[in-house]
């Protein structure tokens, strides 16, 4: 039913998604770190949450895997958190904007969307 669903929207500069989008869509190892100015010490380069006031808050990312034998690589996800827990994450995506659907909890299912301001 369409009263299950509750939805949210975030809405981001779209500078900022665009510069997201083209890194997440680049090969790996063709993504300069120092000249993006983005720094290896944490992989969470990006975050915007959607807080749906019951304890449930869904968190959009942007991430980056970088290792020693590994190229960087740069992607997003989104991730449920149940009264500060994180019990879901989707698959990873290459493109911030859209849909993010998340599991039924208590017969509610909770959907993020993210636009272009």
């Amino acid at each position: 039913m369409e009263s299950d669903i509750i939805k949210k929207t975030i809405e981001i500069p779209m500078d900022e998604i665009s510069k997201w989008e083209r890194l997440m869509n680049l090969d790996p190892g063709m993504i300069d770190l120092e000249a993006e100015g983005i720094s290896v010490r944490d992989p969470i380069l990006a975050v915007w949450t959607a807080d749906f006031g019951d304890g449930i808050e869904v968190d959009v990312k942007v991430c980056l895997s970088v290792g020693f034998d590994e190229l960087p690589a740069i992607w997003c996800v989104a991730n449920l958190v149940e009264d500060g827990v994180e019990s879901y994450s989707t698959e990873l995506q290459y493109e911030l904007t859209g849909t993010w659907n998340m599991p039924k909890i208590n017969g509610k299912r909770y959907v993020v969307e993210i636009v272009g301001k």
